[in-house]
């Protein structure tokens, strides 16, 4: 840009602009400004004329007329390196879109082959997180519980683990040896179960039996002291009677032998009554052995009721059971189920995360560009994610 500027009606003094460049830069104005000032300084201006105020207003002027043809010399000079400028951006933008596109186009198996191998990774660890929650339980498990954990474990043993062979080998066989191990214990456990309910149902049969014993015993006793009492007051009535049938015998010999017709018709009598009373005593004692017999019958109709019942109520309890460890065996399906989704969830926010950390940063090193080099700017983001930076980080 080589322009001269004169024009002594409007600044102070000629403005010559051969190389804007010279001028605008620091310090390149100061010799315009001091011949400006110099000038301006020159004149005698007074004061107390009415031609020295306007000659005083007119140097004014052309400061300021001055100053403008600087300003817009300036201005001019600022709006061709804009214009330079944006011609540079826009060659710098399509030169790193196309080196961008190539660089994911080089890239691209190899992002592809990183992705599906985190892939791989993340369902390694899966089933190595899951091996390992399969040892894991709320309370002591059920025999079927563990062995169907057993049987789970299994499945994923044979797996093809490429370089995790080692530590899943380990896994597993740490597993495999806690499994068995809560197997024996169960299995331990079931048996004594069962041993504690067979004991308990002797002792209750044994209990029973006792009881039944005990009641038959006393209902004999019972009947024998009263077929003794029976045949007691009997026996005592009888003597009774007989020693009241001597006395009036001998009475009736001392009072007259007319009465003897009549004390022998009173003896047949006795006699009679004795017989009759002799049968009442053995009916009374049949019937005492009737209700024994009785009594034995229904305390053992009562023993087979009540080994029923202990029977039917064994058998509700071991339906409950066997109810509770289905439930059991289905909330821990569940559970793993949830465990397995929660892995997954939680891998694609790890993969989103991921790729979002790598867009970020792809833009970082992009918006960069133009001051800094490519492996430059990853090495300032990596120092910025270390913290190595102080009081600056990078909003993922």
């Amino acid at each position: 840009m080589n322009t001269t500027i004169e024009q002594p009606d409007k600044s102070l003094v000629p403005i010559e602009i051969a190389n804007p460049s010279a001028i605008f830069k620091a310090g390149g104005t100061d010799a315009i400004v001091a011949a400006i000032e110099a000038k301006a300084r020159s004149f005698d201006l007074d004061i107390s004329t009415e031609r020295g105020r306007a000659e005083m207003k007119s140097v004014a002027r052309k400061i300021a007329s001055s100053k403008t043809l600087l300003d817009e010399a300036g201005k001019n000079f600022v709006a061709e390196i804009k214009e330079q400028a944006k011609i540079v951006d826009n060659e710098r933008k399509r030169m790193r879109e196309r080196l961008d596109a190539l660089k994911d186009e080089i890239r691209k198996p190899l992002t592809d082959w990183e992705q599906v191998d985190e892939r791989r990774i993340g369902e390694h660890e899966r089933v190595l997180a899951l091996a390992c929650s399969l040892v894991e339980f709320d309370r002591p498990p059920p025999v079927a519980f563990v062995e169907h954990r057993l049987a789970d474990l299994e499945q994923y043993a044979d797996r093809k683990w490429e370089e995790f062979a080692e530590r899943a080998a380990k896994v597993f066989r740490n597993a495999r040896s806690s499994l068995r191990e809560r197997l024996v214990d169960a299995k331990k456990a079931e048996q004594e179960a069962a041993e504690l309910a067979r004991l308990r149902a002797e002792a209750a049969e044994r209990a029973q039996r006792e009881r039944d014993e005990r009641v038959a015993a006393e209902a004999a006793d019972k009947a024998r002291k009263a077929a003794e009492r029976i045949a007691f007051d009997q026996a005592e009535k009888e003597r009774r009677i007989t020693e009241e049938r001597e006395r009036q015998a001998t009475l009736a010999l001392q009072q007259a032998k007319a009465k003897v017709e009549a004390e022998r018709e009173q003896d047949r009598r006795a006699k009679e009554a004795a017989e009759t009373r002799a049968r009442k005593a053995e009916e009374d004692r049949k019937n005492a052995e009737t209700a024994k017999r009785q009594a034995e019958t229904q305390a053992k109709l009562d023993r087979e009721a009540d080994a029923k019942r202990a029977e039917e109520r064994s058998k509700r309890e071991a339906a409950d059971a066997l109810k509770r460890e289905q439930i059991a065996i289905e909330q821990e399906r569940t559970r793993v189920r949830l465990a397995r989704e929660q892995g997954e969830r939680e891998e694609r926010a790890r993969i989103a995360n991921l790729e979002n950390r790598a867009q970020i940063e792809s833009e970082i090193v992009t918006d960069a560009e133009f001051w800094l080099e490519e492996e430059l700017a990853r090495d300032l983001i990596e120092a910025i994610n270390q913290g190595k930076i102080r009081h600056l980080s990078i909003n993922y």
